[in-house]
């Protein structure tokens, strides 16, 4: 694991891998037997973020949880600044959000995870040390959780919103998308929309809509709902934003065809849309990514996917 400075990791981190470190996490007791879902949605079934000064924020299916590396060792132990602090989880299965840091610097700094509810919510919590004066957020049993958000996609009013793509965070920006279809065939299980989306989430019968962005006000110490676009479908694609344009990029889908979507990241205003083509082109839960001559990447089942940029100008 890395070190607390990242300049001798390596004599943290064998490069033979002769030497590794391990830690059981704190509620993890019965772990093994808390799959769930079709395939099996493990107690830890997302990536993990990790910040500067050695703290690994990993989600489980219940509780959100600082893990520090020492600079000798994993620790789970609140001397070492590490902590573990519920969500809501009432679906069971935990969140589909692997933990994104919101914050740096001098800047209010948290951990933004989408919590298990039915309706899922945008959650904040402090990373480092609770400020003193944070007398916690009204309905909340735990002074860590700064801010608890439901994502209602505005004027669409759906029953179940959940998302399995990690929180988008800008600034104090948090933007989510909608990965629920639209429409579940009546002999197919609830518990494999998912599965729904991956292989037909283009489809108009089953394609989810909405994209919606959250901020965090360090004045008042609020998060707030900011911008809310109905129009857009990201079935399974990972948001990311440039911030030297100030837009989100992300791979929709439009008359049954995959498209590149741009949104202003301030208005959720669309830009542009450019259509890729068929079903070889399915995002099927990969990253978009943007490289130094401004071309978009992403993954499909069939190979990777690379758009220039003089394919976009008119």
């Amino acid at each position: 694991m890395p070190s607390k400075s990242w300049n001798d990791a390596p004599e943290n981190l064998r490069q033979d891998f002769s030497e590794h470190h391990v830690i059981r996490m704190l509620h993890s007791q019965g772990a093994e037997h808390k799959a769930t879902g079709p395939v099996g949605k493990g107690w830890i079934r997302n990536a993990f973020a990790i910040d500067q000064n050695g703290g690994l924020y990993i989600a489980s299916q219940q509780h959100m949880h600082k893990v520090m590396w020492t600079g000798k060792q994993l620790s789970t132990s609140p001397q070492d600044g590490a902590w573990t602090t519920a969500y809501l989880n009432g679906t069971g299965q935990g969140t589909g959000a692997t933990p994104s840091l919101m914050g740096f610097g001098r800047e209010d700094q948290f951990v933004v995870i989408t919590d298990g509810e039915e309706k899922m919510n945008v959650v904040l919590f402090w990373r480092n040390s609770i400020p003193d004066d944070w007398s916690g957020i009204k309905h909340s049993t735990d002074r860590r959780i700064a801010g608890v958000i439901p994502v209602d996609m505005g004027e669409l009013q759906l029953p179940s919103i959940q998302t399995q793509q990690s929180v988008v965070v800008y600034g104090y920006g948090a933007l989510v998308v909608n990965n629920n279809p639209r429409n579940i065939p009546w002999y197919l299980p609830k518990r494999a929309a998912a599965l729904l989306i991956s292989l037909l989430g283009s489809n108009p019968r089953h394609q989810p809509y909405g994209v919606q962005q959250f901020r965090w006000d360090p004045n008042s110490r609020q998060l707030m709902n900011s911008w809310v676009n109905t129009t857009v479908s990201s079935p399974s694609s990972v948001p990311i934003v440039s911030a030297a344009g100030s837009a989100v990029y992300l791979i929709g889908a439009r008359n049954n065809r995959f498209t590149l979507e741009a949104l202003d990241w301030q208005t959720g205003k669309a830009l542009f849309h450019y259509v890729i083509g068929g079903q070889r082109y399915n995002v099927m839960f990969s990253a978009t990514m943007l490289d130094e001559q401004g071309r978009i990447h992403y993954g499909t089942p069939w190979g990777r996917v690379r758009i220039s940029a003089s394919q976009l100008l008119p």
